[in-house]
Order: structure tokens, then sequence, then C-alpha cells
């Protein structure tokens, strides 16, 4: 798992003369299997609802919390990648005045191939809607190592 947290605040004159606060948190998990089920699926997605539950603290200073899944899986059941791409979670706290939470997911299956003796590593990346910001970038970063 890794953690990033950053804070921002707008003040007059001193620090004591705070206009305003805002904190923003995000949590990332990285899943690795040989094959991602239906079965393997629900089960991080029950541990992403019960860790947005524990790491989740809203408050008046407190804009939002995304919780991200990266699921690696050499191979994939069709299944399980649309009940991924399926998956939805956002929850406002107190009508967004105390910010929001999501889960992104965002799944890449590996598949090695042999090619006339030469192995190469080719990848496919699916995401829900909120994880499509981190699945782009994934998809630039690891095309991007290939060359």
């Amino acid at each position: 798992m890794a953690a990033f947290h950053s804070r921002g605040e707008k003040y007059v004159l001193t620090k004591k003369a705070k206009l305003w606060g805002v904190e923003c948190h995000e949590y990332v998990f990285f899943f690795q299997t040989e094959k991602l089920t239906a079965d393997a699926f629900d089960e991080m997605a029950e541990l992403l609802k019960k860790a947005e539950t524990e790491f989740v603290k809203p408050h008046d200073e407190h804009m939002y919390t995304h919780l991200t899944a990266i699921i690696s899986a050499e191979k994939t059941d069709s299944e399980a990648e649309k009940m991924l791409c399926a998956f939805k979670s956002r929850k406002n706290y107190l009508f967004s005045l105390h910010g929001w939470s999501d889960i992104r997911m965002v799944l890449i299956e590996t598949a090695e191939t042999k090619k006339d003796s030469e192995d190469t590593e080719s990848f496919h990346i699916a995401s829900n809607k909120n994880g499509r910001e981190t699945a782009k970038l994934l998809m630039s970063e690891l095309t991007e190592q290939k060359k």
C-alpha cells in the first residue's frame, strides 16, 4: 500500500487568521494474481470497501479521498473484467461539505507470447470510470518503458 496526503490553506497576514483549509488523500493498494476471477474480484472490492471506512475521516476541511486498486494479473475472466469496469463506489459526506471518497480500479493484464524465438510481453489495461485517469497514466508509462 502507498499513501499520499496533501493539505492546502489560505490565510491573511498570519497563519492564525486562516480563511480555509483543504485536505486530500490517496491510498493505492497493489494486488497481484495469476488469474483474476469474479470471486477474487469480489474479495478485492470488499477489502477496499472496508479500507474506505477505515481510512476516510470526513471533517469540514476534508476535500476527497481516493482509494485506488492496481490489479496485476496474467489472465482475467471476462466476467471479472466486466465487473471491474462496471464497479462504482462514491460516497459524499454531509452533502459533500465534508468531502467525498471514491474507489478507483485498474487492471493490468500481462501475457507473455513467443514470436520467432523472441519473448515479448504484451499487456491490456482496463478500469472502472473513476480509474480512467490512472489507467491512462499507467498506459503511457508502460508503453514508454517498452521503447
